[in-house]
């Protein structure tokens, strides 16, 4: 049985929290969410991208990780 790999930043692939952590990457690498500025709230980004709290968090956790 393969077991599913984690990227370095510790979320599996196809998961929500690893959609919303490559959505805000591409974002603050783009310019878009410039990465000394705040990140949108909790809230704002359970509804946008329509995920649970936990998800969103393990992604934000995710990203402050590696410093972004």
């Amino acid at each position: 049985m393969e077991t599913m790999k984690t990227h370095h930043d510790g979320l599996k692939p196809g998961t929500c929290a690893r959609s919303i952590y490559d959505a805000l990457s591409a974002e603050i690498a783009s310019g878009a969410l410039p990465g000394n500025s705040k990140l949108p709230t909790e809230k704002m980004l359970v509804g946008r991208f329509q995920a649970s709290r936990g998800s969103v968090r393990k992604a934000l956790d995710a990203l402050l990780s590696e410093g972004k």
